[in-house]
């Protein structure tokens, strides 16, 4: 008789890492489709910003042409913009966020410990699923 029935731990244990597998890779795809809709949003951002940039260069000439300051100084900052809004989509900018974020996360995952008191997870708990060791 026994063999006419599979064994409902079993097969529970099975249906239970395959709901984890499948939850797994749609928080990796959420994820991924998150950094890739921040990734559009600061290529507009660098598009939009560098033709309001260009749009204001010829301020520049005119400051040199009347020897006012004034005309010039705005462009120190947004050159700066302009230059990180560059590094953001064609730099290697995203790269050295993600580098760090990861050295933040190995090196002080205690900045991340959920506030005291909150109704999701405890701190025993949240150590437990990040594997935090003392």
């Amino acid at each position: 008789m026994g063999i006419l029935f599979s064994d409902p731990l079993k097969e529970m244990k099975e249906n239970q890492e395959r709901m984890m597998k499948t939850q797994k890779e749609a928080a990796m795809r959420q994820r991924q489709m998150q950094l890739a809709q921040l990734m559009a949003f600061n290529k507009d951002r660098f598009h939009f910003f560098s033709a309001f940039y260009s749009c204001m260069f010829p301020m520049i000439f005119m400051g040199i042409k009347t020897k006012n300051p004034k005309f010039i100084v705005p462009f120190v900052p947004l050159t700066f913009l302009l230059i990180y809004q560059y590094d953001m989509v064609y730099g290697d900018k995203m790269n050295r966020i993600r580098k760090e974020s990861e050295r933040y996360i190995n090196e002080q995952p205690e900045l991340f410990f959920p506030p005291a008191n909150n109704l999701f997870v405890s701190e025993e708990e949240y150590k437990e699923i990040i594997n935090y060791k003392n």
